[in-house]
């Protein structure tokens, strides 16, 4: 597995307790890959969801995602 970098994202009211730079990597995983994920921070919750089933995302991490399937699958 490679990480790549997707974009960093510094609107400065993209998070309404301050300002946040964010540095956005990803990666594609096959699905039999076994990564365990752990909530930490302000983080309750986490877990591993469907493109076409997220959650509610918080701020402006929708954009994150789009970035993300843009130059990770292209032909998503």
């Amino acid at each position: 597995m490679m990480l790549t970098q997707i974009q960093t994202f510094s609107d400065p009211e993209r998070d309404p307790r301050g300002r946040v730079i964010s540095t956005c990597y990803g990666c594609v995983l096959d699905v039999g890959d076994k990564i365990r994920i752990m909530p930490g921070d302000d983080a309750v919750n986490v877990g591993w969801f469907e493109l076409s089933d997220l959650p509610l995302l918080a701020f402006d991490h929708n954009l994150l995602i789009q970035a993300a399937i843009v130059k990770l699958l292209p032909s998503f």
